[in-house]
């Protein structure tokens, strides 16, 4: 009830604010528009004639599109759904194919790439990994 109360009363007030355009023109040249009429005396004042440019039919159409839009919307999210589901299955079924170690195997550990020294061929670039520097020992004190 409240509801309709209000949109009752903002159809009034739009309603009520609807007014006729005027235009004119200042003493400089300057065209105005508004609903007041200039406050200059002697400057003449013209009602603007706003042509209602409304077509039915194009409105119509505009109508057609904007439902096979939504039921286009409605098709591709299916899609999306179903590709998501099928791409969930599939990742399912992946995962289930893995061979598993056996439960005696124990914890799988993962230890660090071992550090090697390549062979050093002359003419041809090192490859590899360097090995990081050992810490020299420092001089014992005697």
């Amino acid at each position: 009830m409240k509801l309709a109360l209000v949109f009752i009363f903002s159809m009034v007030s739009i309603i009520a604010s609807a007014e006729e355009v005027k235009k004119w023109v200042d003493d400089k040249g300057k065209v105005h528009y508004g609903n007041v009429p200039s406050d200059t005396e002697g400057m003449p004042s013209r009602k603007l004639e706003i042509k209602d440019t409304f077509d039915q039919k194009e409105y119509e159409k505009a109508k057609e599109r904007h439902v096979e839009t939504e039921q286009f919307g409605k098709e591709l999210e299916k899609e999306r759904k179903a590709d998501k589901e099928r791409k969930a299955r599939e990742e399912a079924e992946r995962k289930a194919s893995i061979k598993q170690p056996p439960p005696s195997a124990g914890p799988r550990i993962n230890l660090p790439a071992p550090y090697y020294e390549a062979p050093r061929v002359p003419g041809k670039p090192w490859i590899g990994i360097p090995i990081p520097p050992q810490p020299t020992p420092l001089p014992s004190a005697k």
